[in-house]
């Protein structure tokens, strides 16, 4: 509704400053948005894959994705295909071709695949997206599995407090996103694509702000800026995908007030909020309100820069890390590990996939009681 009153003000004052008529003025500004759409369209692809990974014995994802070269590349993400077994691209003509992934980045969750023997139009990437609050924008997608569907909204704003994991702010949209929407792309007033769709912003009380490319329509969603998601497309095609470092904590950026609550306003770092089970973090027991200030020899008095440091670190280097609790540093080396998508993760750890026996219940609490005096025992030395 609020898209809709957005047209028809803009309509109302073009038709007071020519000869035609408002209703006039309204027609041809529908004729150019459905023109738009018409042109782009041809380019836009929705993407299904079915995977073995999961709770059920085969899943399937859907998904959209945008063609970016003529050899059949198309840019998606990578939580709709990142396990594919078979991947299946439609058009908006109704053909179906049968994909291959190329390779996928998990930190910023890009994937590409490549179609064989189709002709594929590729889209036009704006190179630097001329971008500001309140410009107009289109996301041409899949929703609900129908191909072109198209939403209308504005650009809500070039920063934004969610951040992917290796640290790089994303464009924030107001535009509703539904399930299939994810991988599709922004679309400015000129045709071009000026970022693709990574999901909806989900309020989370226990992780805000978070990114979820969840099943509930939201008015609020987020894009990478397709001038790095482009790079990093090139990237994947290049190396089939880059292995990026992974520390395992979630952290937040030092503020004033907290500092004072740490003893020291001086203090420069970003203060650890989580420990993921079984990462490198936790193995030399780091923990929760810990404050690391440095990492490979690099300062992180900023979450970007943290996760910056991290994901450029190469998996299995041990490199130094220094942090602060209770006013004491401590220098210690940490083996950062590789990189893999937070389901993977859950899928690794054996959580919620499988119904458990009592007995294999209760071998796994005793693992995690032995797990929880091993920590203990770190902790009482490191005082």
């Amino acid at each position: 509704m609020r898209a809709l009153l957005v047209v028809l003000c803009a309509a109302a004052l073009v038709g007071l400053v020519s000869s035609s008529s408002p209703a006039q003025s309204i027609q041809a500004l529908e004729k150019e948005m459905t023109d738009l759409v018409d042109r782009v369209s041809p380019s836009i692809v929705s993407v299904g894959a079915l995977s073995d990974r999961g709770p059920l014995p085969l899943a399937r994802s859907v998904g959209c994705g945008v063609v970016f070269d003529r050899e059949g590349l198309v840019l998606t993400t990578a939580s709709v295909v990142g396990y594919a077994k078979e991947v299946e691209v439609a058009t908006s003509r109704g053909d179906k071709y049968k994909g291959k992934v190329v390779g996928l980045d998990p930190a910023t969750d890009l994937a590409v695949i490549r179609v064989e023997g189709a002709d594929l139009r590729p889209a036009t990437l704006s190179s630097r997206p001329a971008l500001r609050p309140g410009s107009w924008i289109f996301v041409i997608g899949n929703a609900f599995g129908s191909l072109p569907s198209v939403s209308m909204g504005v650009v809500s704003g070039l920063t934004s407090p969610v951040k992917d994991d290796m640290g790089q702010e994303m464009l924030r949209l107001a535009v509703p996103i539904n399930p299939g929407d994810t991988g599709a792309p922004v679309i400015n007033t000129r045709g071009e694509v000026v970022g693709i769709v990574m999901g909806r912003i989900s309020f989370n009380p226990f992780a805000y702000p978070a990114r979820s490319p969840d099943l509930v329509p939201s008015s609020m969603s987020l894009a990478i800026p397709v001038d790095r998601a482009l790079r990093i497309a090139r990237e994947i095609v290049e190396t089939g995908g880059k292995e990026r470092g992974f520390l395992g904590v979630r952290v937040m950026e030092l503020s004033d007030d907290l500092g004072t609550r740490m003893g020291d306003r001086t203090l420069k770092g970003v203060v650890v909020t989580e420990v993921l089970p079984m990462s490198p973090a936790e193995s030399i027991g780091i923990v929760s309100g810990d404050l690391i200030t440095a990492l490979a020899s690099r300062k992180t008095e900023t979450v970007s820069a943290l996760l910056e440091t991290v994901a450029a670190t190469k998996p299995g280097d041990l490199v130094p890390i220094s942090y602060v609790r209770r006013s004491k540093t401590f220098d210690d080396r940490v083996r950062v590990a590789r990189f893999v998508s937070e389901y993977a993760r859950e899928q690794a750890a054996g959580r919620n996939l499988q119904p458990q026996s009592a007995s294999e219940r209760i071998e796994a609490i005793k693992a995690e009681i032995e797990r929880l005096r091993a920590d203990l025992k770190r902790l009482e030395e490191r005082r």
